[in-house]
């Protein structure tokens, strides 16, 4: 990236990493930066981190009132150990009907939903996943 020539005051650069980045690690830029004549200099060392990827299946969906509704939520990055997320289901003036926190053991987690009749009647709804990185959504049909 060339240079914006003399500054007084400090000038900002942007550059985008397109190599593709693995989820869940941590990558490390530090930036080289060399004067007209020739003199090198170094950032300091900065570290980011990347978002682990979960995936999350409901069954049975549609799911009917009276029976029971199953969400399993897995991570395909082996190093995600005790997450906690938030399941949330709202219904479509996006009031919560339901909220709960599950941990991921061992890369999975699952909640089950057995009497959910009182808080959740036939109708659309949206199953909100949020990890401390990302936010998941899915509809669930309830008949």
């Amino acid at each position: 990236m060339l240079s914006k020539g003399n500054v007084n005051s400090g000038y900002a650069y942007q550059t985008l990493d397109r190599s593709p980045l693995d989820p869940a690690k941590t990558y490390y830029y530090q930036l080289v930066m060399v004067d007209k004549d020739g003199k090198k200099a170094l950032s300091k060392v900065v570290a980011i981190t990347t978002a682990p990827e979960f995936t999350f299946k409901l069954y049975p969906n549609p799911v009917s009132e009276s029976s029971h509704l199953s969400i399993m939520l897995t991570s395909e990055d082996m190093n995600v150990e005790n997450e906690n997320v938030s399941v949330e289901i709202i219904d479509m003036s996006r009031k919560a009907t339901y909220s709960q926190q599950v941990s991921l053991q061992n890369n999975m987690g699952q909640l089950d939903l057995v009497d959910f009749s009182d808080n959740l009647k036939a109708g659309i709804y949206l199953v909100i996943i949020k990890s401390d990185y990302k936010t998941y959504q899915e509809r669930l049909v309830i008949r």
